[in-house]
């Protein structure tokens, strides 16, 4: 079942609570992409995104930079000509446009919803109290934050 998140700081923390799943959905076409972001094991502060179709596609990374004022990222996605499916070319470059709208300019691109699917954002597990499915992370995963 799909849970919407509408605050901007729910999704911000749901994106790199490393281990999360979600759909956006374009609100004029009714076309839904589902991605996966899940934390290196191996790089610090680096999360890997991945779209979900048949299988797992693997179409960039987001890296965090930590400074003493805030966080601020990059996303690097593969340029257009590596990916030759054209839902991996969309969906990467739909994924560049969420991830700067919601980290530089504080808001969702015009026309997209944000849906997490019942899941953790941190450790995966189905969430069943209301307060965690608004928010999309679990209750014990919250206050270890």
């Amino acid at each position: 079942m799909l849970h919407q998140l509408t605050d901007l700081n729910n999704i911000k923390t749901f994106i790199l609570g490393g281990n999360c799943e979600f759909v956006l959905k374009n609100i004029n076409s009714g076309n839904t992409l589902d991605f996966q972001i899940i934390k290196s094991k191996v790089a610090v502060d680096r999360y890997n995104i991945t779209l979900k179709s048949t299988h797992f596609e693997y179409i960039g990374c987001i890296k965090t930079y930590n400074n003493l004022a805030k966080t601020s990222l990059s996303v690097y996605c593969y340029p257009n000509e590596k990916l030759t499916d054209e839902k991996l070319q969309t969906a990467s470059k739909v994924m560049y446009k969420l991830t700067s709208f919601l980290f530089n300019q504080n808001k969702l691109p015009e026309g997209v919803e944000f849906y997490h699917i019942g899941k953790c954002c941190k450790c995966g597990r189905k969430l069943t109290d209301l307060n965690s499915i608004n928010s999309g992370i679990g209750k014990k995963c919250a206050e270890n934050e």
